[in-house]
């Protein structure tokens, strides 16, 4: 099955360039590894499944089998530092709803005396 080495390899390199991504926290790189990886995904089932069943244990054996393990790694390393990212948003969102933070001017009402204060 020619090319399949070669889609593995392009997923391995994918899912190294999003973790560097994630901890980077570029958040372009982590959209553009996940599209990569998501079209990898789909050209291997489909040349995966345009092999013939005989011929299928001894693919898996030689081409598949090797990589098996490498990229099962890098998607473990990959969903530990998507989970971490999303913990640290939850924080930050907590933390900024806690204390109330607003971007926006404070509002201002006119005091009987003429003057102005918050309110």
């Amino acid at each position: 099955m020619p090319g399949l080495a070669a889609l593995f390899t392009a997923l391995e390199i994918s899912l190294l360039r999003s973790q560097e991504a994630l901890l980077a926290r570029d958040l372009i790189g982590i959209q553009r590894g996940v599209s990569e990886q998501a079209i990898l995904y789909r050209e291997i089932k489909t040349l995966s499944r345009s092999v013939a069943p005989a011929r299928a244990s001894e693919i898996y054996r030689r081409e598949i089998f090797p990589w098996q393990t490498r990229i099962r790694h890098l998607a473990r390393v990959q969903a530990a530092l998507l989970t971490k990212a999303q913990r640290s948003l939850q924080m930050i969102a907590s933390l900024a709803g806690a204390l109330g933070t607003s971007y926006a001017p404070p509002a201002w009402q006119a005091t009987s005396r003429g003057g102005l204060q918050p309110e």
